[in-house]
């Protein structure tokens, strides 16, 4: 099973983050739970149904919504931590959210990026 986390935008949002990945892409599979997109050598799956937000407990979502009020959750499926930073820095370095690195962490989106520009071989899930 390939790795995930999670992007918690505000539902204000929504449509602009799906704008974007269907803009980059994003195909519907038969796999009745990802929609695909490839973006040269990597590939990725999304569930886009927002129900992943019925995972977090109370007190995250609480944390959450100070950055993202009214949160829509997209799971994201990714290969490696290389190849998620390379979409990650497209989805999220001028947007609100959080993302929920599925090993712990709610990192806020500008915090996230500043992590990954000033650590390239920052890895969050070691």
């Amino acid at each position: 099973m390939k790795p995930t986390l999670v992007l918690l935008v505000p539902g204000s949002d929504r449509e602009r983050l799906l704008a974007d990945l269907r803009a980059l892409g994003l195909t519907d599979r038969p796999d009745p739970f990802f929609d695909l997109l490839e973006l040269g050598e990597h590939a990725y799956g999304f569930v886009l149904s927002g129900r992943v937000i019925e995972d977090f407990e109370p007190e995250e979502l609480e944390e959450v919504a100070r950055v993202a009020p009214d949160p829509y959750a997209v799971l994201v499926e990714y290969e490696n931590a290389e190849s998620a930073k390379a979409l990650l820095d497209f989805l999220i370095r001028d947007r609100t959210g959080v993302v929920d690195t599925n090993y712990g962490e709610l990192i806020e989106f500008s915090e996230f990026v500043r992590r990954m520009e000033s650590a390239p071989d920052w890895d969050w899930r070691s």
